[in-house]
C-alpha cells in the first residue's frame, strides 16, 4: 500500500499528456534494459544457499516469520512474506521465489530518477547520476536473488526521495511516506535501521526550528511511525540479540570492515590491469575525494544549497551513528551486504560533486559526466556476470554439476540413481535443484560438516581445502572457478 500510494504521490509532477522527452525516455530506456538484466540472471542463476533457508523460512505460519519464532538471519520478513504469497500463487520454483525481488527493482529506478529530478538541475547531471545508481553490479545482484537486501534499499530510495520533497515543503504527508517507506524497508531488512535511526535524528533536530502547527503534527507522524515500527521489531530484535547474531558483522573499524569491502564489492571481481584491491580501493577513494573536493570549492554554485546541504548531511550522519552505535553499544560494523544502505547516500553526494563543477565550468562539467557515465557502463559491462552473485559465488556452478553427473547417468545408462556427495557449503543450492530438476537421477548425501574420504559416493563436489584429503579414493571429473572447486569421481 505505502508503495502504490507512493508511485501515485510521485507521479503528480509529470506532464498531463504523459508525453515523454528525450531525457524521460532515456531514462525509461536505460532502466527497462537494466531490469530484463535483473530477470535474466533471476531466471538463469541457481538458488544460492541462503536463498534455500529463505525459502524454507517462508513455508512456516505468517506469525512464526513476523515473530521470529525461529531466529533465523534468512528470515527477512517482508522478502519472506512476499516469498509466502509468490509461493502460495505459483509454486516453488526459482522464478517465483525470486519474483518480489526483481519487482522492487521498478521503484528502485523510477524513485532514483525521481531523485535526480528533485535533486539536480542539469540534465546531464541527473543522466550520471541514474546510470552510477542503476548500474552498480553489487547493488543490483540483490534484486536477483530471494533476499531482503534489494526490497530494503529500493525502499531507502523511495525514502531519500520524499524526505528530499518534505525539506521543501515541511509538508506532514511527504515527510510520512519517507519515514514510512524506511520503516517498511527495515521489516525488509533490519540493517536499515542504520539509516532510518541517525536521519530520524537529524529530522528531529530540523522540526525544532519550525514554529507553525506543522511542528507537533510532523513530531507526531515521526512518533507514530517509529512507534508502530518498534512494535513491529521488538521480538524479532530481541530474539537476535539474544541469539547473538549481530556478532557476524566486524569489529577491526568502519575503514577495514565496511568502506574497503564495500569498494571491493562494488569492483565484482573484474579485472584492471592486473592491479591489486589496494590499488582499486586508492583509484576509487582518490575519484570520489576529487568529487567531494568540487563540491566544497564550488558549492556556493548549487542552485538549491539548503536542500543540497541536507541531503549530503546524510551521508556523513549516518557513518556517525555507525562509529558511535560500536563504540557505545557494542554493535558490530557493517559487513558489504548489511552496509548497502550507503550506496544511493554515496551517490547523492557524487552526484553533488558533478552538479557543482557544472555549475562552475558547463564544459569541464559535462567531461565530467561523459567520463564517469562511461566508466560506470563499461564496469557493467565487463563485470556483469549472469551466473553468480558476488556474495553467494560458490554456488554458480550448481547446475554445470547436476549437468555433469546427470549426462554421466545417461551416458552409462544406469538403472539406479547416482549418489553425490559434497562440502556442506553447496548441499543447499545442489539439494534444491535435484529435488526439481532430477530426483530419479541422483541421491544427494545427507548434510554434513565433516570431510568424508571414505564416502562410497560415485560422485564428491568439494572445494580446494578438502582436495588433497579425498584424492586417495576419488580423481577430479571436473574443475570450476580457476581450480578452486572439484567435482571428483570414485575411483
Amino acid at each position: 500500500s505505502i508503495l502504490l500510494l507512493s508511485f501515485v504521490q510521485a507521479s503528480k509532477p509529470l506532464p498531463h499528456n504523459m508525453k515523454l522527452n528525450r531525457e524521460q525516455t532515456f531514462y525509461l530506456v536505460f532502466c527497462t534494459f537494466i531490469f530484463l538484466m535483473v530477470v535474466k540472471k533471476a531466471i538463469q542463476m541457481p538458488i544460492s544457499h541462503d536463498e534455500v533457508s529463505t525459502i524454507d523460512i517462508a513455508q512456516r505460519s505468517i506469525w512464526q516469520i513476523v515473530s521470529y519464532e525461529d531466529p533465523i538471519p534468512n528470515n527477512h520478513i517482508l522478502n519472506t512474506l512476499l516469498l509466502k504469497l509468490s509461493m502460495a500463487i505459483f509454486g516453488n520454483h526459482p522464478l517465483s521465489d525470486r519474483l518480489f525481488n526483481m519487482l522492487f527493482f521498478i521503484p528502485y529506478a523510477f524513485f532514483a530518477v525521481r531523485l535526480a529530478y528533485q535533486l539536480f538541475s542539469h540534465s546531464w547531471v541527473r543522466a550520471t547520476f541514474v546510470v552510477m545508481i542503476s548500474t552498480h553490479l553489487f547493488a543490483l545482484d540483490f534484486f536477483s536473488v530471494t533476499r531482503g537486501y534489494g526490497m530494503a534499499l529500493a525502499l531507502q530510495v523511495v525514502s531519500m526521495f520524499y524526505l528530499a520533497r518534505w525539506f521543501m515543503s515541511r509538508d506532514v504527508r511527504t515527510l510520512s511516506f519517507g519515514l514510512g517507506s524506511a520503516s517498511l524497508g527495515v521489516m525488509a531488512s533490519f540493517t536499515l535501521l542504520n539509516y532510518l535511526i541517525p536521519i530520524v535524528g537529524l529530522i528531529g533536530l530540523m522540526l525544532i526550528s519550525i514554529k507553525n502547527d506543522q511542528r507537533w503534527k510532523s513530531v507526531g507522524a515521526l512518533s507514530g511511525i517509529m512507534g508502530l515500527l518498534g512494535v513491529a521489531s521488538y521480538l524479532p530484535i530481541t530474539r537476535m540479540e539474544a541469539t547473538k547474531q549481530f556478532t557476524y558483522w566486524g569489529s577491526n573499524g568502519f575503514v577495514e570492515d565496511t568502506y574497503k569491502p564495500l569498494l571491493l564489492a562494488t569492483r565484482f571481481g573484474a579485472e584492471y590491469f592486473s592491479v591489486s584491491h589496494n590499488t582499486i580501493i586508492i583509484a576509487l577513494s582518490t575519484a570520489m575525494a576529487v568529487l567531494v573536493i568540487c563540491l566544497l570549492l564550488f558549492f556556493r554554485r548549487l542552485h538549491n544549497r539548503p536542500l543540497a546541504l541536507f541531503m549530503c548531511a546524510m551521508l556523513p550522519v549516518v557513518i556517525l551513528y555507525n562509529i558511535a552505535q560500536f563504540y557505545l553499544l557494542d554493535v558490530p560494523f557493517l559487513n558489504p551486504r548489511t552496509a548497502l544502505t550507503f550506496i544511493p547516500l554515496t551517490m547523492v553526494v557524487l552526484g553533488y560533486g558533478i552538479e557543482a563543477m557544472h555549475s562552475y565550468a558547463r564544459t569541464a562539467g559535462l567531461a565530467l559526466c561523459i567520463a564517469v557515465s562511461a566508466l560506470c557502463v563499461q564496469h557493467y559491462v565487463r563485470a556483469y556476470n549472469i551466473k553468480v552473485t558476488y556474495e553467494w559465488y560458490y554456488d554458480g556452478e550448481t547446475y554445470d554439476v547436476i549437468k555433469a553427473v546427470t549426462d554421466f547417468y545417461d551416458r552409462e545408462k544406469l538403472n539406479s540413481p547416482i549418489k553425490l556427495n559434497c562440502h556442506w557449503i553447496f548441499h543447499p543450492s545442489l539439494n534444491y535443484h535435484i529435488k526439481q530438476l532430477c530426483p530419479d537421477k541422483i541421491i544427494l548425501v545427507d548434510y554434513h560438516k565433516d570431510i568424508q574420504p571414505e564416502s562410497d559416493a560415485t560422485f564428491y563436489y568439494t572445494q580446494s581445502d578438502e582436495f588433497e584429503k579425498l584424492t586417495p579414493r576419488f580423481d577430479i571429473y571436473q574443475d570450476y572457478g580457476w581450480r578452486s572447486r572439484f567435482l571428483m569421481k570414485h575411483k
